[in-house]
């Protein structure tokens, strides 16, 4: 498993500094446990998912969604 991958405080940090409202850190938020919980789900039954990956994956995925295209926003 890769060493490098972001943490919830680091993901935190980018959605603070990038601005993204509350109401849409909450949404991220409830994503990202939901998707890891799915995740840890799988992984019992003999699957191999990177639970800290889908957790960062979810609180990042709407940072930018306020923005026109904002997956492509969120993605620079």
């Amino acid at each position: 498993m890769s060493t490098n991958l972001l943490t919830s405080d680091m993901c935190i940090e980018f959605l603070n500094e990038y601005g993204t409202p509350n109401h849409v850190k909450a949404h991220c938020f409830a994503v990202a446990e939901v998707a890891t919980a799915i995740g840890e789900a799988l992984n019992g039954k003999g699957f191999q998912m990177n639970s800290r990956l889908i957790c960062a994956a979810g609180m990042l995925h709407d940072m930018a969604r306020l923005d026109d295209k904002h997956w492509e926003v969120s993605a620079d």
